[in-house]
């Protein structure tokens, strides 16, 4: 599925750039630790400055998504970008919109698929987890 993604990376504004989805239902992290599930993976160039800007379909210019972040080891783009998915986005906005809050569950943990469950790999100082007592390399 060929995409668009359009931003202001570094400041430079009304940027488009092109590339495929590489994947979808990824669950990605962002640098406070709070995990979106249901996300989008491009290799469409996101950068700094392209977050909230819109993901879209290129053949029927729909937007599918709001660009979010990247992985990338030196902060740069590295081909993995990631958006939420518009369905997502429009459910939190129709709330808001209402006059409602949304809530989202956080433990405060990055887990690993084990055979017997899931292993924790890491546990944020101060978070839910940690006060439950879990413990890097706990199977849960």
């Amino acid at each position: 599925q060929s995409v668009v993604a359009i931003g202001s990376p570094f400041g430079l504004a009304e940027t488009m750039t092109a590339g495929i989805v590489s994947a979808t239902s990824r669950t990605i992290t962002a640098p406070n630790q709070f995990s979106i599930t249901g996300a989008i993976q491009t290799d469409a160039a996101i950068n700094h400055g392209n977050s909230g800007g819109p993901l879209i379909d290129a053949a029927t210019n729909t937007v599918i998504g709001i660009n979010d972040q990247i992985e990338s080891d030196t902060n740069d783009n590295a081909g993995v970008g990631f958006a939420v998915p518009i369905d997502s986005a429009k459910s939190v906005a129709q709330t808001l919109i209402a006059g409602g809050t949304v809530r989202h569950a956080y433990l405060g943990i990055r887990i690993a698929d084990v055979s017997a469950g899931a292993r924790v790999t890491q546990v944020v100082a101060g978070s839910p987890a940690a006060k439950a007592g879990l413990k890097v390399g706990d199977v849960i």
